[in-house]
């Protein structure tokens, strides 16, 4: 089971913080026509027996709130048809409209949007959801589930005791979870062979290389006041056991990490990554986590969310979605695959890494003016280049 502390903390928040950017996803490029939206539902209608995150919601009084089937669940209130602004670069006008979508309140707290693609008998799907229902690993179990044919996996450490007394959690009604400002995302892909090049033959993962990545472009797209100095940044991980529901709730701790910006050389900047990333992934560091999500009152949690999205704490999020196996909608494949992530509190931007077939696509996502990060998934790409000739 998922911490039911965390995910009543997280539907608070969503009630009481409409917008405040814990909704992400994935836009999915489609090979071939897009269906009518009603032949999209009967499939989605179908499956939705075997994925309870799409057709179960969290209710019940305030603070004893459980996971319940939605009564009278209709896949079709959740499949819309998106139509894209003019203008060029088409793929990157359609992640950031979706990122801008409204979540239905009301329900499951997920969405499919469909958008025409830039080449014939081609579209574009989006899904999102509210971490209130899913985290990353659970995102990527659902589209496995939906559109796969097999099943596919995936605070600092603690959460300080309250100073005073806890702010108590007030029922609200359907939660809105409507955006507030304007989104904008840039993204950039890489082979996912280049990548995995860049990890190298050691201990280092696919994803400590994508920090590294990461540690690199910042090193040159940050002003120099900024780059002086090693960067933190926020690093969900997951927390599952072999039991857990893969795709119901919140099964995630986050690590503040320090990314080795200063460094010059790429492959110390990858064994630095490595080195803080295999503390976080020890089985005693994530049992502690769990630990302690499941002692702490959801009322104490729900004062905790936005400390680790402060900018005291850190600059950015950096965060991953894995798609472990290939999708196909209505009979044609999924050709690529971006993310579009969660953008929390304070957060300068937020960083996503998706993987999915022979692709590596990172999105980065914010609210401070566009051309300010435009630059960014190019200096990343830069950076795996870089360190796959390092390594």
């Amino acid at each position: 089971m998922s911490s039911l502390a965390m995910d009543r903390a997280m539907l608070e928040w969503s009630r009481r913080r409409p917008g405040d950017g814990y909704t992400f996803g994935v836009l999915m490029g489609v090979g071939g026509p897009m269906p009518p939206l009603p032949r999209l539902a009967a499939l989605v209608q179908r499956r939705a027996a075997d994925v309870p995150c799409l057709s179960w919601h969290l209710t019940g009084p305030p603070r004893e709130e459980t996971w319940q089937p939605y009564q009278g669940f209709d896949a079709g209130a959740h499949i819309h048809r998106l139509e894209l602004p003019p203008g060029p670069d088409p793929h990157t006008r359609a992640l950031t409209v979706l990122a801008n979508q409204q979540v239905p309140g009301a329900g499951p707290l997920w969405g499919l949007w469909a958008l025409d693609g830039d080449q014939p008998d081609t579209y574009l799907l989006g899904y999102l959801v509210h971490q209130a229902a899913q985290d990353g690993v659970g995102a990527a179990h659902a589209l496995e589930r939906l559109f796969g044919d097999t099943c596919g996996d995936g605070a600092e450490d603690g959460i300080a005791e309250s100073d005073g007394q806890p702010e108590p959690l007030v029922g609200s009604g359907v939660p809105s979870l409507a955006t507030t400002g304007q989104r904008s995302l840039v993204t950039a892909a890489v082979p996912l062979d280049l990548l995995r090049a860049a990890a190298g033959s050691g201990p280092s993962t696919v994803h400590d290389a994508y920090l590294a990545a990461l540690a690199g472009a910042l090193r040159w797209w940050l002003p120099p006041a900024d780059s002086s100095h090693d960067v933190p940044v926020r690093v969900p991980f997951s927390i599952r056991q072999p039991d857990d529901d893969p795709a119901l709730g919140n099964h995630v701790g986050n690590a503040r990490l320090l990314l080795p910006v200063t460094e010059p050389d790429p492959a110390r900047r990858l064994a630095e990554v490595t080195r803080q990333m295999s503390a976080v992934k020890t089985p005693a560091h994530r049992e502690r986590t769990r630990g302690r999500l499941a002692r702490v009152p959801e009322q104490q949690l729900l004062r905790r969310i936005p400390e680790p999205v402060s900018p005291v704490d850190s600059l950015l999020c950096a965060t991953s979605l894995r798609i472990r196996q290939p999708l196909t909608v209505a009979g044609a494949p999924v050709v690529t695959a971006a993310a579009v992530p969660p953008l929390v509190g304070g957060h300068l931007l937020t960083s996503m890494l998706c993987t999915h077939d022979t692709g590596a696509a990172v999105s980065f996502t914010t609210q401070i003016a566009h051309q300010e990060i435009r630059r960014l998934p190019a200096l990343w790409q830069e950076a795996v280049v870089e360190l796959a000739a390092a390594v």
